[in-house]
């Protein structure tokens, strides 16, 4: 990733999150909004991480990561670049360097922004939970009592890390089958909308089926983009992305195990 390509990727985040908050104290201040003794800190994360225009941003994240990151890793092996690299370099050595790059890289911005929201909710709102229910956009927190409401933003975290590992990995996947920097682009964001409406008309399917209520009532509900704006069934979601991130690193790192293959697909 080219430092103003990943200067321009951190400038749109923080430019994302300042209009969320931005609306936040435009809403919650306005005479007619009837919920102000709710507003808490917690509250405040929530809707400035996971609501407002992020629920549109979200459709453009495989556009986004697939351009800082699959533009990357395609001028270090296209070509005679990754040829001529192996000659000083081991081949692992330039695959992991990278691929770690891609990670740290696209994770940072969001989890460093996402915590200092944390901090200036917590210093300047206060920290009672009033409203426990799903409802109200700025007043609500997605309140579990199984865990008190840090344990849940950290779990909300973790769950967009894991979510953007698996938009990484998908997108690194497509790119080796296609080889074109172009058409990855393209088929990264139709794929990912795709896979979310496969996953979410079977999920519907097979929620009757389950005797559980929690589990019935997250399968129905499912979306593939809960993993970045957060969704009341943390466990599950949890599980679910973890599940996706893993099996495609798996594949991932077997369709970029074979070095010859690689020179041979890439040298042109």
């Amino acid at each position: 990733m080219k430092k103003r390509e990943f200067s321009i990727y951190v400038l749109a985040i923080i430019l994302v999150y300042l209009v969320n908050i931005f609306m936040f104290f435009i809403n919650v201040n306005n005479a007619s909004y009837p919920f102000k003794k709710d507003i808490n800190c917690y509250s405040f994360w929530e809707y400035s991480t996971h609501n407002g225009i992020l629920t549109v941003f979200m459709f453009l994240l495989p556009i986004i990561i697939s351009l800082i990151t699959i533009k990357n890793i395609n001028t270090k092996i296209y070509g005679s670049y990754l040829r001529n690299y192996l000659i000083r370099d081991d081949y692992k050595k330039l695959i992991k360097k990278e691929y770690l790059s891609c990670l740290v890289k696209t994770i940072t911005p969001y989890v460093i922004i996402s915590i200092l929201i944390f901090i200036f909710g917590f210093i300047f709102l206060k920290h009672d939970i009033t409203n426990i229910k799903y409802a109200d956009l700025y007043s609500n927190f997605i309140y579990d009592p199984m865990f008190s409401p840090p344990i849940v933003i950290l779990l909300e975290t973790i769950i967009s890390i894991i979510f953007f590992i698996s938009l990484v990995n998908i997108e690194l996947i497509i790119y080796r089958v296609i080889k074109k920097l172009g058409l990855t682009i393209i088929f990264s964001f139709v794929s990912i909308n795709v896979l979310n409406f496969i996953t979410s008309y079977l999920f519907k399917i097979i929620s009757p089926l389950i005797n559980n209520k929690y589990i019935s009532e997250a399968l129905y509900s499912f979306n593939i983009y809960h993993g970045f704006i957060g969704t009341k069934y943390i466990m599950f979601t949890l599980v679910v992305f973890s599940l996706i991130c893993i099996l495609s690193f798996i594949l991932l790192k077997k369709m970029y195990s074979n070095k010859e293959r690689m020179i041979l697909d890439f040298e042109q």
